[in-house]
This record gives C-alpha cells, sequence and structure tokens, in this order.
C-alpha cells in the first residue's frame, strides 16, 4: 500500500514540475516618450513617482525612460536622494 502512495505521489511532483514548465512570456511595457517628455518640460520637476503616475507605468518603467533621458542629456538630477531623485528638463 505505501508503495502505491509513493509511485502516486511520484507521479504527482512529475505533473506539478511539467506544469510549472509552461511557456512564460514576457511582457514588455513602453512609455510613450512624447507625451512624458511633455509632461516633464510642462513641469518644474518631476520625481519617478510622479511620471510612472501621469503616464500609467510601473515605477520601474518610469525610471529607466528618465534614466535614458539624463544619458542624453535631455534632463538633469536637481535634488534628491538614494534612489528618490527630482528631475527637471535641461535648458537648451
Amino acid at each position: 500500500m505505501n508503495k502505491q502512495k509513493n509511485q502516486h505521489n511520484t507521479q504527482d511532483s512529475k505533473l506539478d514540475k511539467n506544469e510549472s514548465k509552461e511557456k512564460s512570456y514576457a511582457v514588455r511595457i513602453s512609455i510613450n516618450e512624447d507625451k512624458s517628455i511633455k509632461i516633464i518640460k510642462k513641469s518644474n520637476y518631476i520625481t519617478t513617482y510622479e511620471l510612472a503616475k501621469q503616464t500609467n507605468v510601473k515605477l520601474s518603467t518610469a525610471n529607466q525612460f528618465l534614466q535614458k533621458m539624463l544619458n542624453k542629456k535631455i534632463i538633469r538630477k536637481i535634488g534628491g536622494h538614494s534612489g528618490h531623485y527630482v528631475y527637471t528638463a535641461e535648458l537648451s
């Protein structure tokens, strides 16, 4: 009887492993760059949180966008600390 239970448990665990091997799909969410740049230019300053809130994206997406704009010198840091930075549009 115990042998049957062990075989049954082994089969169940194999099914669980197979179920967990189902394909997972990466979801990529992008931010509307034109809209975001307009928001930044219209505001005196912007935070990652505010940009995420106004564009309806995750904080990580807004942060990636702001880092990209910072590297392109479209915006600059004007304050903040520990990852909670404040940005403003770079004067042209």
